[in-house]
């Protein structure tokens, strides 16, 4: 569609577009009824191989762009498609499950891995006939109202963070609304102490700051679903099929690179620098230090605002500090509540760190 629209092509004699392989987007059906009006029909097509490619399809139509994903459609005949749960019974419409699909048509199993085979070729639990075969896809998927699947997501991209699972295709999907991103590929990875950190790879149309990016993600999605690092590539790596291939994505600690060490200029960002070093057990912090690259998470954000709450008297929210990171950006933050206060409520009040317990001390000493 790029090259359709780069060119000019009118592409008179175009009637059918069948699409397949990746997730087709509600921005690409966008993009399409712009270019083709209703002159051309648009078909999202799903079918792993396994089963001898398309079982499913949905015949796009124009409010599709409008929703949060486009629908995969429902089975062509000869074919059934179930959502099932993890113990391999239904689940009810708009459950989120594991699609699953029997067709007189699938392949016979994987040439000598019968391991495999009987890992996703199983008995349907639907019935009693020990050859009645289905195909486990390992799709994550929901059943809709009028009976059509949507598609959300491999089920080994459905990560558990901080006690929460998180569907990184999600985070996708959202990232694509920013006008900024072209492409985007959302990674889970752990580090030495066993905590799990998103890694978003974006490409990029025009410029857009790391800090825009963050305020644009926190206004839709949940804290636990922020990436704690944006990296910009020229293009995302693709199998020859056209899907993405994580495995040739840069490592997230090659692509950094080591900043200078800041040391807090202030009574404020070495109040916040000491606090990080206490609960993320550092020698040191620079104030320009990522939060969640130095192995902070959620749960670490929270006890952080809550000791500040208790030692400045300031209440940061999550969201307040998930945009703006590291010390500077919270002294920064803490300091515009400061002077706010202070200009409503006259300038008798003192939020210099550790006042209460001076004024207790002088108190004792009288």
């Amino acid at each position: 569609m790029r090259a359709v629209q780069a060119e000019g092509v009118f592409l008179e004699n175009l009637k059918h577009v069948c699409v397949a392989g990746e997730a087709l987007l509600p921005v690409d059906v966008e993009w399409f009824f712009r270019l083709f009006n209703n002159r051309v029909e648009l078909r999202n097509l799903y079918g792993p191989t396994e089963t001898t490619m398309v079982k499913l399809c949905h015949r796009v139509q124009r409010e599709d762009a409008y929703k949060a994903t486009v629908p995969i459609g429902k089975p062509i005949q000869g074919a059934r498609a179930v959502v099932l749960d993890d113990r391999l019974k239904p689940v009810g419409k708009g459950v989120l499950g594991e699609i699953f699909i029997r067709t007189p048509f699938r392949s016979l199993g994987y040439l000598n891995r019968p391991d495999l085979t009987a890992k996703v070729f199983i008995a349907n639990p639907l019935t009693d006939d020990p050859a009645d075969i289905i195909y486990r896809t390992g799709d994550l998927g929901r059943m809709l109202i009028d009976g059509a699947l949507e598609f959300a997501g491999r089920r080994d991209r459905q990560v558990k963070i901080d006690g929460v699972r998180v569907e990184l295709e999600e985070i996708e999907n959202i990232i694509r609304k920013s006008p900024a991103v072209v492409d985007v590929a959302v990674t889970y990875t752990s580090n030495d102490e066993d905590r799990g950190e998103l890694v978003a790879y974006i490409v990029l149309d025009f410029e857009m700051s790391t800090d825009e990016l963050r305020k644009f993600l926190l206004s839709r999605v949940h804290s636990t679903m922020l990436p704690s690092k944006f990296i910009v590539v020229p293009s995302l790596p693709r199998t020859v099929t056209g899907k993405i291939d994580f495995g040739k994505l840069p490592s997230p600690s090659n692509m950094e690179v080591d900043a200078p060490y800041i040391a807090p200029r202030n009574p404020l960002e070495e109040a916040v620098a000491t606090i990080w070093i206490e609960l993320l057990h550092l020698d040191k912090v620079s104030i320009d230090a990522h939060f969640f690259s130095l192995g902070g998470h959620s749960l670490v954000a929270m006890q952080v605002l809550s000791r500040i709450e208790a030692t400045l008297s300031i209440n940061i929210s999550v969201r307040d500090f998930l945009v703006q990171p590291t010390v500077r950006g919270l002294a920064e933050k803490i300091s515009e509540q400061m002077v706010a206060f202070i200009e409503m409520n006259g300038d008798e009040f003192d939020y210099v760190a550790g006042r209460k317990d001076e004024e207790s001390a002088r108190g004792d000493n009288i």
